[in-house]
């Protein structure tokens, strides 16, 4: 049986990504990054699935290469 990941937050997100927070929730806002879950009121933490932010990477990577 694998064990689940927890969700990561958007600040850690970013450090992952090597971008900003207001990126990372620009990208959730586009709907390139969907939040697993986000807290209550207008500025609720946003936390991410590891698995979309470790494939987002891969694809940042990618075109960085190019």
């Amino acid at each position: 049986m694998a064990t689940k990941t927890p969700p990561i937050g958007s600040t850690e997100a970013a450090a992952e990504l090597g971008v900003s927070r207001s990126t990372v929730n620009r990208w959730a806002d586009l709907g390139k990054l969907v939040p697993v879950f986000k807290g209550e009121g207008t500025r609720g933490a946003r936390f991410f699935n590891r698995s979309d932010i470790d494939r987002l990477k891969r694809e940042l990577e990618s075109k960085r290469a190019a």
